[in-house]
């Protein structure tokens, strides 16, 4: 899968879902990825999220 290896856990002080370390985990097993946890906030998520929607949509574009 293009070279990807590690996951990247962000730790944003939010504890809403139940079990995510264990679904992080067993989604890390799945894929053979090392998990590395930082801290941050959702603005990373939100502007990977928006980093890749718009390669995403240049690609459907070509």
């Amino acid at each position: 899968m293009m070279g990807v290896k590690t996951l990247i856990k962000i730790d944003t002080g939010i504890n809403y879902e139940t079990e995510f370390d264990l679904k992080i985990n067993k989604f890390a097993a799945k894929f053979d990825f090392k998990v590395t946890e930082i801290s941050g906030t959702s603005a990373i998520i939100e502007q990977c999220y928006a980093n890749v929607k718009d390669k995403i949509l240049i690609l459907e574009d070509k």
